[in-house]
């Protein structure tokens, strides 16, 4: 019995069980790769919410209009975390392109928010467009 087992093909033997634990390393490496990038997905998404939110935080501090307001140091720092809301909606890359909740009131707060600094709309209007954008749920879909 001994001479029959010291007869098999040990390499083909080996070979095979390489392979078949190679294969199962890069379907294992295969399935990181697309928990990671979804992670990421996630992540910039949540960025930017976060974004939002601290946008509408800064913009309830401001005065109701700016049309009789002289330029105040709160203008600054509501540019500054606009600023930072566009680069989250650039990071996302699109991902949001496809809400059109979200894609619409990121579009309508952009333009609104150049005109609330120029005293030509009310921070309700921007508040409002932050707020669609916070109910909805986008970051984990």
């Amino acid at each position: 019995m001994w001479h029959t087992i010291f007869n098999w093909p040990w390499a083909t033997i080996w070979a095979a069980v390489s392979a078949i634990f190679t294969a199962a390393a890069v379907g294992v490496a295969a399935w990181a790769i697309f928990r990671w990038r979804k992670q990421e997905e996630l992540r910039v998404k949540l960025d930017f919410k976060k974004a939002i939110t601290e946008y509408s935080y800064v913009l309830s501090q401001m005065p109701e209009s700016l049309k009789h307001v002289p330029a105040l140091e709160q203008a600054a720092e509501l540019k500054r975390v606009f600023g930072k809301c566009t680069f989250e909606w650039m990071a996302c890359e699109g991902l949001l392109g496809s809400n059109q909740r979200v894609s619409t009131n990121w579009t309508s707060l952009v333009i609104n928010h150049s005109q609330y600094l120029a005293g030509d709309t009310d921070a309700y209007v921007l508040m409002t467009h932050c707020l669609e954008i916070m109910q909805e749920k986008f970051v984990f879909d």
